[in-house]
């Protein structure tokens, strides 16, 4: 993970990875879709902003553009 990346963003990660006793990367990766389609809704509007924006995204607004889910996988 980038050393700039909120630990709050590595620890969300490893938290639904652990729930869903995954066994291998594609597990993890299908995890954590599976988290965002659940957890997180859909939005015209860009809410999430600030210094960090997908910190912002993650844990506070919670709803964005389609544009949003791919910083998620960088």
């Amino acid at each position: 993970m980038p050393a700039s990346l909120d630990p709050r963003i590595e620890a969300l990660a490893n938290a639904i990875v652990v729930n869903a006793h995954t066994r291998n990367r594609y597990d993890e990766a299908k995890a954590i879709e599976a988290h965002l389609q659940q957890e997180y809704g859909y939005s015209l509007q860009m809410r999430a902003g600030g210094s960090d924006p997908l910190a912002d995204f993650l844990f506070n607004v919670k709803t964005g553009p389609a544009n949003t889910f791919p910083l998620l996988w960088r």
